[in-house]
């Protein structure tokens, strides 16, 4: 058999091509590239390669996918509803080669993230690169339409059912580049290019919506270059398009929605009709820019926008281009609106070296819908302005934060190697709204010589640790070069990558450190609502508890061993102590008249104490003082507002009592053993406890082998006018005297006192 495939004596694949099958003659001119045709056996085989058989696997499984090879598709690949993957093109290009009915071979109707490599339609008439009907984000691609259409309505490069994002990508194509389509439908383009050619006599839409569809355009360049502008329809803008910025080449059209323009710049003047309300046309250099109502000029270069600073404009309109912001040199003071055209508008400070800023004066200022270049030298860029805001803009390199205010809304940084992408250094107060970090390992630095310090707050943020060329850092670092004082606020922070600094005080997490060991009073941090200043150290002596205490931590892990109870000063704090039994806590000389746990709230967990058998030994006026699997020995006095023992062995160890409640307001003791002498739980208080005592135990153990004993909760409510209530539920009676007693010292003799047994 002899194949030809011949018309008008040219090869045309749309028309044949072979994918598979076995044949006498070798079929390889005719074989769709990335298929071979392999001699087995005196025949020549032609099977679908096994890079591409593991791809559809993966995605048939809903498992993430890197190309290491470039493919070819013939056969629809899908991603099913409800799957989630990840395709990373890795550089590599997807071929399609099918006809324009079959819709495109890879659809997504689940969620679908693809990035960095070209996928292509290779077939005249052929499908779409991408149909979505799910949620798909495209990142730093090119996808190529079909490379022509000889007869019928064209097929889009990008079609849409779904929600679907394009960000720095780029779409070519002879005919139709995106379309959304169907009621829901959105297509949102991230500083994308569409390179359309056009086809003479054929519909030529760069974007495209109907039937409700939408599309909006944040940024980029989108050119129709159809030369046959009486077609049916050529434009680079047709239907519900929203445009907030972006440089366009074609008419504007509306056959299926009203396009609304609320920034841009036109090469045909975009009719009345299109343009959002607050804003208006301005044209410059045979140009047509959208801009705010409130825009006084528009400017393409450093020296136009120099003379509309010097004009007094308030709100500047920058077009596409770059701007060496370092020759802007007459802002000082002044209060300017700059609204760029997207990332296309360029404010470079790169060329600044060691602490050559400009100075703001103390004025207002606002970056909107551009990129920000800074230096990576140290003190470069703007500063000392009284306030700063940025929206929407892509800021690379290193930001020293010099301004009294600065916030950053929707913003992207950007910084590799060993830098910062932000340093707060004579800043008041930073806030960071939706903002978007890129980084080697270290984010943001907080310190500097600000009067009062810094506070830096972050909302619905995400650090990204891109090629971790930095080690031992997290994303937010703190410190103390100027001795100021600093605070910090996350609310719905994600982290990807960093590590937890071993340096100075632990802080357990990648999302910021302490690592010049900052006190609470000097470092305050809030995560999600709820304080997170959580310094956990580790002592293996008395001295290094003591300084672990004295230093701010929040949680002191000791290794076993014996230890001398530290007396810092905690009014207000928050300590844990951890350990094992074998950890000893003498905490005998703990003497209840120095107070110096006022209002604290402290734990132990795991260790084991000895209070001995002095009265009036305690911790005095806790607002909470908790025992969680602790061995207790000797007497202890309750002072604090509330105290909880849970899974613990107390033992009196020869002393009167192991407890005595005093003049604690609720106590409560669960699944607690109790071994003890004469009597084991006091009761009682000589001063009055305003609202009473409540003490509870739940599940508890009272032994004692004295046989005299009168009983094990002694009560004695004399002094509290409120009275005592005691509650006993599912508890076991010694085996000597009774559960619980009224003392022989209750003038009132229970009159005051209140027992509910279970």
């Amino acid at each position: 058999i002899k194949l030809r495939n011949y018309v008008g004596g040219e090869f045309n694949a749309q028309v044949f091509f072979i994918v598979g099958g076995t044949f006498s003659v070798d079929p390889s001119e005719f074989v769709v590239p990335g298929y071979k045709a392999e001699q087995e056996n005196g025949v020549y085989v032609v099977r679908k390669p096994q890079a591409l058989i593991d791809f559809e696997n993966a995605i048939a499984n809903g498992n993430d996918v890197t190309l290491s090879e470039d493919l070819t598709l013939i056969d629809p690949v899908v991603v099913a509803e409800g799957k989630e993957v990840t395709i990373n093109l890795n550089g590599k290009t997807l071929d399609i080669y099918t006809h324009k009915d079959v819709g495109g071979v890879l659809k997504n109707n689940g969620t679908l993230a693809i990035e960095g490599g070209v996928i292509s339609s290779k077939a005249n008439n052929g499908g779409s690169a991408i149909a979505n009907n799910g949620t798909l984000t495209v990142k730093n691609a090119t996808l190529n339409g079909a490379p022509n259409a000889d007869s019928g309505w064209p097929s889009y490069t990008v079609n849409n059912t779904g929600t679907m994002t394009l960000e720095n990508s780029t779409i070519t194509s002879k005919h139709g580049s995106v379309c959304s389509y169907g009621e829901g439908a959105v297509l949102t383009l991230n500083n994308c290019t569409i390179d359309m050619a056009g086809i003479p006599g054929f519909t030529s839409h760069g974007i495209y919506t109907y039937n409700g569809g939408k599309v909006i355009v944040n940024g980029g360049t989108y050119e129709n270059k159809a030369t046959d502008q009486n077609a049916t329809g050529a434009s680079v803008i047709n239907g519900n398009v929203e445009v907030n910025a972006g440089t366009f080449t074609g008419r504007i059209e509306n056959y299926y929605g009203t396009p609304v323009l609320k920034g841009g710049t036109y090469s045909v003047k975009p009719k009345d009709a299109f343009v959002a309300e607050g804003y208006k046309v301005i044209e410059e250099n045979g140009k047509f820019n959208v801009v705010l109502d409130a825009v006084d000029d528009v400017v393409s270069s450093t020296e136009t926008l120099e003379e509309a600073i010097a004009a007094g404009n308030d709100t500047i309109a920058l077009n596409a281009g770059e701007y060496d912001a370092t020759q802007i040199t007459n802002i000082a003071g002044k209060t300017i609106s700059f609204v760029g055209n997207g990332e296309d508008t360029v404010f470079d400070y790169s060329s600044q070296g060691y602490n050559s800023y400009v100075s703001g004066g103390n004025g207002d200022f606002t970056f909107e819908n551009m990129t920000i270049n800074r230096s990576t030298e140290t003190f470069a860029g703007m500063a000392h302005t009284n306030s700063t805001v940025y929206k929407n803009c892509v800021i690379n390199g290193v930001y020293f934060v010099y301004e009294k205010n600065a916030q950053f809304i929707d913003c992207t940084f950007n910084v590799t190697g060993n830098n910062y992408n932000c340093w707060l250094y004579g800043t008041e107060k930073a806030t960071y709204t939706n903002c978007t970090f890129n980084c080697d390992g270290k984010s943001i630095y907080v310190d500097g010589n600000g009067d009062t310090g810094s506070d830096a707050e972050f909302n619905n943020c995400t650090f990204n640790d891109i090629n971790k060329v930095v080690t031992d850092k997290a994303a937010v670092e703190t410190g103390t070069t100027y001795g100021k004082r600093y605070e910090l606020v996350f609310n719905n922070a994600k982290v990807n990558g960093f590590n937890i600094n071993p340096n100075g005080f632990v802080t357990g997490t990648t999302l910021w450190a302490n690592k010049h060991s900052m006190t609470a009073d000097k470092l305050k941090v809030t995560v999600d609502g709820k304080n997170a200043y959580n310094y956990v150290a580790a002592a293996d002596n008395t001295q290094s508890f003591t300084n672990a205490i004295n230093n701010g931590a929040t949680e002191v892990a000791l290794s076993n061993g014996n230890y001398t109870m530290p007396e810092p000063e905690l009014r207000g704090k928050t300590l844990t102590i951890t350990g094992t039994r074998d950890v000893v806590i003498d905490a005998a000389a703990v003497d209840a008249r120095d107070q110096f746990v006022t209002g604290a709230t402290i734990v132990f967990d795991g260790v084991t104490i000895n209070f001995g058998n002095v009265n009036y030994m305690g911790f005095a006026n806790t607002a909470s003082l908790t025992y969680k699997n602790c061995k207790i020995n000797g007497l202890q006095f309750l002072f604090g507002e509330n105290v909880t023992f849970e899974n613990c062995d107390l033992d009196s160890n020869g002393a009167e009592h192991c407890v005595w409640t005093y003049g604690c307001k609720n106590v409560s003791f669960t699944e607690c053993d109790f071994t003890y002498g004469d009597r084991c739980v006091n009761c009682y208080s000589d001063n009055d406890v305003p609202g009473g005592q409540t003490v509870t135990f739940t599940k508890c153990t009272f032994t004692t082998e004295n046989t005299e004993s009168l009983g094990a909760v002694e009560t004695n409510s004399c002094y509290i006018k409120d009275g005592i209530v005691v509650n006993l539920d599912g508890c076991t009676a010694p085996a000597y005297g009774e559960l619980v007693w009224i003392s022989t010292w209750d003038s009132a003799n229970g009159a005051n006192t209140t027992i509910n047994i279970k």
